[in-house]
This record gives C-alpha cells, sequence and structure tokens, in this order.
C-alpha cells in the first residue's frame, strides 16, 4: 500500500521542491466528467478513452494561464534511460527497489498520463528504453548538477549508454536516480531537469544532451512523483524556450509542472498532476478502461462506505463490488478497488464498515467463494438491510 507523499513543484531548472501540506484531491468517477473532457481514440485492436482528471487542491493554478511560447524546441519521440547511481542501488536492501522504479516509469509511459502534454506540439511518445546500473562510482553527497553531466559524458565515452546523436529524430532523455545518501547542492530540491552541450569525438558533431536527476526519498511514490514532473516538463520545455507560463524567465523557467501541486495514482503509480492549456487546469490524463486516479485513505483509520461500483465478470460468471466509495472520520473521500480494499484489510490498516439508514452498522469483511476460490468484500450478516454493501447507491 503506497504512502502519500506530498509533493510541489516550483521555479527554476525544472525543480521539484517538497510541499509541508497535504496535495492529494479524491479520485472522482467518470460520472463527474463532461463530454469535452473524454476522448475515443481507435486503435486497431480496440478503441481507448482517455479523460482528463482535473485537480483544484491549494497550490494548483486556476484559470485564465497564458503560454509564454518561444521558438526552442520540443521533444517529440522521446526514448527515456535510467541510471542508477551508486552501490546502494545493488545492495541486498536498496531503499527502494530499481525494478520496481523500472516497472513504474514503464507503467508511466505506456499510460495516457502524457496525453496533455502532447497538446503543446507534434502529437508523440514516450518510452523507457535502457536501464543502466553505475554502482562502482558513488556521487559526491552533496553533488553539483555538473556532477551528473559529468557522469553521462564518462558514460557516453565508455558506450555504456546509448548516445545523445543514436537515433535520427528520436530524442534521448537520461534520468540520473541517486542514492539515498545524496542531496543536491541546489537547497531543498528533490529533481532537476537540464541539458548541456556534448561532441562526439568520432563526427565532431554537437548534441545538446536532456537529462534529469532525481533524489531517492526511500520511496516509490516520492520517486514516481519527481519523476513524472520532470518528464512532462523535460518533453515540453528541454532547454527553457519553448513553453513556459507566464511570465517566463529564460534562468528560472515556470514551466507546466510548476503551477500544479496536486498527486493522483493512475494504475497504482504516483504522478503529478500539469497544467493543461487546452482544459485551463492541473490534469492528470489516464485511460478508462485501467480506471480513474484512486486516492488512498490514512493508516489506522475505520472507514464508513458510502457508495459502490458493481462489475459483472465473464469469466467467473459473478457480479460483484469492483469499487468503493469511503470516507474517514475527518469526513475525506476516498475511492478504492476492490484489490486496493482487500490489500487494506489483509494488511491491517484500516476497518470498513456500512451504517444504515436505521442506525445500525456492520462490518465489511473478505470471503470466498467455494467453487472457485476467488475473494470478494461483503458486510457481515444481521439483523438489518438497511447496513448492508448492495443497500448503498452507485457512483
Amino acid at each position: 500500500m503506497k504512502k502519500q507523499i506530498p509533493i510541489t513543484s516550483t521555479g527554476g531548472e525544472g525543480v521539484v521542491k517538497a510541499l509541508p501540506a497535504q496535495a492529494f484531491e479524491d479520485a472522482r468517477s467518470l460520472d463527474g466528467h463532461p463530454k469535452d473532457e473524454i476522448r475515443i481514440l481507435s486503435f486497431t485492436a480496440k478503441q481507448r478513452t482517455i479523460a482528463r482528471e482535473k485537480y483544484h487542491n491549494t497550490g494548483d493554478a486556476g484559470g485564465p494561464q497564458y503560454l509564454a511560447k518561444g521558438t526552442g524546441p520540443f521533444m517529440s519521440v522521446a526514448h527515456i534511460h535510467l541510471i542508477f547511481w551508486g552501490a546502494e542501488w545493488v545492495g541486498a536492501a536498496p531503499a527502494v527497489d530499481p525494478l520496481a522504479v523500472r516497472a513504474a516509469v514503464g507503467s508511466i509511459c505506456a499510460s495516457a498520463y502524457m496525453d496533455a502534454a502532447y497538446d503543446y506540439g507534434n502529437f508523440g511518445s514516450v518510452a523507457w528504453k535502457t536501464f543502466y546500473m553505475q554502482s562502482a562510482t558513488e556521487p559526491p553527497a552533496k553533488f553539483p548538477d555538473t556532477s551528473v553531466s559529468s557522469l553521462l559524458t564518462t558514460l557516453f565515452a565508455g558506450n555504456l549508454v546509448p548516445l545523445p546523436d543514436s537515433e535520427n529524430q528520436i530524442d534521448q532523455f537520461y534520468v540520473v536516480f541517486m542514492p539515498s545518501t545524496a542531496t543536491s547542492g541546489t537547497l531543498n530540491t528533490n529533481g532537476k531537469h537540464k541539458f548541456y552541450s556534448w561532441t562526439n569525438p568520432a563526427t565532431n558533431k554537437t548534441t545538446k544532451v536532456r537529462y534529469a536527476w532525481l533524489l531517492n526519498g526511500s520511496s516509490i511514490d516520492f520517486i514516481t512523483t519527481v519523476f513524472s514532473h520532470e518528464l512532462v516538463e523535460a518533453y515540453t520545455d528541454p532547454e527553457g524556450t519553448y513553453i513556459q507560463i507566464q511570465p517566463g524567465n529564460p534562468t528560472n523557467w515556470n514551466e507546466v509542472g510548476d503551477i500544479c501541486q496536486s498527486v493522483g495514482y493512475v494504475d497504482g503509480i504516483a504522478v503529478q498532476s500539469y497544467w493543461s492549456e487546452k482544459d485551463q487546469a492541473c490534469v492528470i490524463p489516464y485511460y478508462v478502461d485501467h480506471g480513474f486516479p484512486h486516492s488512498f485513505p490514512a493508516s489506522g483509520a475505520r472507514l464508513k462506505v458510502t457508495g459502490i461500483r458493481r462489475t459483472y465478470s465473464k469469466k467467473q460468471r459473478v457480479s460483484y463490488i469492483s469499487e468503493f466509495q469511503v470516507q474517514d472520520p475527518n469526513g475525506n473521500v476516498s475511492h478504492l478497488s476492490q484489490a486496493d480494499a482487500e490489500a487494506l484489510l489483509l494488511q491491517k490498516k484500516n476497518t470498513f464498515y456500512v451504517h444504515g439508514n436505521d442506525g445500525t452498522e456492520a462490518d465489511v469483511k473478505i470471503y470466498t467463494r467455494p467453487v472457485t476460490g476467488s475473494t470478494y468484500l461483503a458486510t457481515v450478516p444481521d439483523e438489518s438491510k438497511a447496513d448492508n454493501l448492495l443497500s448503498l447507491p452507485g457512483f
């Protein structure tokens, strides 16, 4: 179960800084989306529906916002190279599993998360391509940005990662993940994207190297939130000369992630919202068939189930409750999938109950179907029908 890590981003060379207050917003179901927020993509295999979840928390900009659009480059088709710096990453118990990071990056790239970013230029794509462990050296404990660019130049010289000019018409983006022991020389900074010029000694051709570094944070949610922020900004404004939000700045870049603070979950991966010029809001795009971004309640809270969503399984030929709307004692509302709710119960992170309009209450427990062995959630039987899960409204 993922812990909510409040993250924000401010101006600078793609800088991401920590936010002292919660920035997560309760997810909403598709029922709350106007039609113009949803579009259908037709592929040869099947149709995919994309929706854009809008966020209006503290720190999320509202409209109108205006672009400071320059003439500089943006990325179109981008290949991402993941570089894990330091021996910690290959140790017996790293603070965060690098394989989990790789899987999370792949999930973000395969999702619809970048959909609003494509509005700023050619409709492109992002994909992670290589995975490299630089465990023989360590970054300085308080590293400057130049140590990262120097590392990349060394890796290029040894042909250890693809070269910046290795693919025609493909943008290369290098992301360096720091060990948990490293901190940035830029105060209170969790991540940054930049660029520098590199000359290929074989061809004497000079290429701009687009890269980012990310602190560890000892949490997969922390890493993916900062990564998603840097990915969007590097894609739309890799050199600080294309897409900024007014007022733009040649050195203190005011980019599409810098005026948004909310974080949501897409396919279980924490990502940061970013500004959509088209929607005039901070958004997180997602494929509808993958489920909307879910939020997670605080550990230990007793949760009142206030709504359900039912699904029919053709394979098992049963109807079951697939999603739950829950409310904690402070009135905060979250949406949970069946798997998320079962995980919270199994890990004893939360308990669930239904409060009937007749004043009765019944706990929600995990049950197992005798034939298939599949699990489902249901209320503990009592003398009242009013406190049964199936009595709750849909959402």
